[in-house]
Parts: C-alpha cells; structure tokens; sequence
C-alpha cells in the first residue's frame, strides 16, 4: 500500500515534474539495481539497464494507473528489459556470477550449503558455490530466471507466475529442474 506521500508524489511526476519523479526513483534504485545485478551479473549492465528503467518509467508514467504498488510496475519494466537484454545476448555466455560486494547473496548459498554453519566445511562450500556459480551460468535462461526470482530475490511463486506471465506449475517445473541442475536434493524454501 502506498503511502499519501508516495501518491502526491506520483501525481505530481505525471504532471511532468522531474523532482518528484527523481524522489520516487530514488526509493526503489537500490533495489532494482540488486535485481539487475542478480539478473544480468555484470555490474556495468545493470547500471545500463537501470538507466534504461529510469527512461522508460519516465517515458511510461501516465500510463501507471496503481493498480499495483509502484515498485510493481519498476520491477516489471526491470524484468522485462533485463530479459530482452539476456536474449539479445544469447551468443555470449550468460553469467549469474554473484560479486564479492554481494556477500548477502554469497552468505545465503553458502547457509544454503552448509545449514549446520559448520566451519570444518566452510572451504568445502566456498569450492561447491563456485561449482554453483559456474552451473547457474549453464542453466536455460527460463530456469535461471525464475531461479533468480525465488532464491535470490525472494519473490513467491505466484509473484513470479504473475510477473512472467506463466502458469504456476510452470515456474515450480522450471525451479525443481534448475535445483536438480545444480544438486540440491532438497527444496530451500519448502
């Protein structure tokens, strides 16, 4: 639900104020960087992609009718630009690497990997999330995306049946076979 704040601000952005849509933007920029990040792997990329965003949601806003929150309507356009941008470079080796500045997301495999926090299997674990990191990279774009929304960026099923427009037994399908890709024999979030 968005604050009275945040809906003065929005009509003030579709009447062409600059400043209140900067003021918007400046909410959600973080987040929808760490998405882009997660998505694309690439920090330049992201940073592309997030001024692409920017562009388009100014470009776009009369159209926000608030249906749904505003960060919403940001991530869609993220998603979406993100995956045209994915596919524009399918000749390229598509990456998910997680930077070192994204310990977060490091942190949460390796609980992932080792969910006893045992440190004799620390190093075991840095080496399989390496493995992880390197078969990510292999996986089919549908699988790594829906992957991504989940594990990394934490959106439920029917948020990422919604967001993709997919059936939701196509995103469990898409997950369960990106999990068994990567090894895990049981659900992480189950």
């Amino acid at each position: 639900m968005r604050s009275p704040d945040e809906n003065e601000l929005i009509a003030t952005a579709k009447c062409g104020d600059g400043d209140a849509f900067e003021r918007l933007l400046r909410r959600y920029e973080r987040r929808l960087e760490r998405f882009l990040l997660r998505m694309l792997g690439n920090r330049a990329d992201a940073e592309d992609l997030l001024q692409e965003v920017r562009l388009r949601a100014w470009q776009k806003l009369a159209s926000f009718r608030g249906d749904s929150g505003l960060y919403t309507w940001l991530y869609k356009i993220a998603l979406n630009l993100a995956i045209n941008f994915i596919r524009t470079r399918r000749n390229d080796p598509l990456s998910l690497r997680i930077p070192e500045k994204q310990e977060s997301e490091e942190a949460w495999l390796l609980q992932a990997l080792v969910p006893d926090g045992d440190p004799a299997d620390f190093l075991e674990a840095r080496q399989r999330l390496a493995q992880i990191v390197q078969t990510l990279e292999a996986l089919p774009e549908e699988w790594r995306v829906v992957f991504t929304m989940r594990h990394l960026d934490g959106l439920s099923y029917e948020a990422i049946a919604t967001k993709l427009r997919i059936p939701i037994g196509t995103v469990r399908s898409r997950i369960h076979r990106a999990r068994v890709a990567l090894g895990w024999r049981r659900p992480l979030d189950e």
